[in-house]
């Protein structure tokens, strides 16, 4: 089992983008952060787990049987029910998810477990109360999953948006035991998205977004525990959101056919075009209704690339 990060080697993760002139914007970063607490009350509900970004909307279809190395995570502190979340298979005992979902201010989460239906995945007999562990209940989010964790792995320079940005939201799931799929999610070249928006111009790269999450808020929150999949379109690499190529920011355009994700979706791919190559994975959102704009942690970053590798 791998030693945890030791807290220099975060510290060094963290300078080394620090160095590249960026800087920490308190509006914006408390405005995740009020997202993160005020959604984080649905938790109890039974509904998504929710963190800075997660759910997808706009125009939603059901992938069915396609895309079942896309799956729902959910996570336990101590066998309390915490949350859940959206992760790639990279591998048959390696699951990339949201550095969130895994870890808060509060508690780092113990275990973790896979859930690769489908959908809707109907809830159990659990009272998601915050308090109660699952032992003695039946049912989601208790019994009946494929594979289970208790190696989680945060990505060094994750500081819980504190130094934002960068996100630098990226968590890695070791399995207890092998959970084969027939496909698995690839990554991608090292500075794919630089390449691709100099040769084709941002206006025709498009993405393939597939998550757990809420397909609405508002008028009508819908929440269904299914996969979804949708498109949404890059809008830029470069600006004092993205930490200066850290993040990428992708839009939804409903009138078009596009959408985004919401609550659930945290840690969800964002795959290149209609191929199974992970660019970027959802990371913080700035509308709490998941209107607009979602911004996502670049998975071709080499150093991000090296992390995750090392696992594989």
């Amino acid at each position: 089992m791998r030693e945890p990060f030791a807290a220099d080697q975060r510290a060094s993760c963290r300078m080394a983008r620090s160095s590249r002139g960026l800087r920490s914007y308190s509006r914006e970063r408390g405005e995740i952060v009020l997202r993160l607490w005020l959604l984080a009350a649905v938790i109890v509900s039974g509904l998504a787990f929710v963190g800075p970004g997660s759910a997808i909307t706009g125009n939603p279809v059901p992938t069915g049987d396609n895309y079942n190395y896309v799956v729902n995570l959910a996570f336990y502190n101590s066998g309390v029910y915490a949350g859940r979340c959206t992760g790639t298979m990279l591998s048959s005992t390696v699951v990339l998810t949201a550095a969130h979902c895994a870890s808060s201010p509060a508690a780092t989460a113990s275990s973790a477990t896979v859930w690769a239906d489908a959908g809707p995945i109907q809830n159990g007999n659990y009272p998601f109360d915050g308090i109660s562990p699952c032992t003695g209940y039946t049912g989601y989010p208790c019994t009946g999953y494929d594979a289970a964790s208790s190696s989680l792995f945060i990505y060094p320079c994750y500081d819980f948006y504190i130094d934002f940005p960068p996100s630098c939201d990226a968590a890695i799931i070791v399995l207890d035991h092998p959970f084969p799929r027939s496909t698995y999610g690839q990554l991608p070249e090292a500075n794919f998205l630089d390449t691709l928006a100099t040769q084709r111009g941002l206006q025709d790269i498009t993405f393939t977004l597939v998550g757990y999450g809420l397909q609405s808020v508002k008028p009508v929150e819908s929440a269904l525990r299914e996969r979804f999949m949708t498109t949404a379109q890059l809008v830029t690499i470069r600006s004092h959101l993205t930490g200066g190529g850290d993040d990428v920011q992708l839009t939804q355009d409903p009138g078009r056919g596009m959408g985004g994700t919401c609550e659930g979706d945290s840690g969800a791919p964002a795959f290149y075009d209609a191929t199974t190559t992970v660019t970027a994975i959802s990371a913080f959102g700035m509308n709490p209704n998941c209107a607009g704009a979602g911004w996502y942690l670049r998975i071709d970053q080499p150093d991000v690339l090296t992390w995750i590798e090392s696992f594989l």
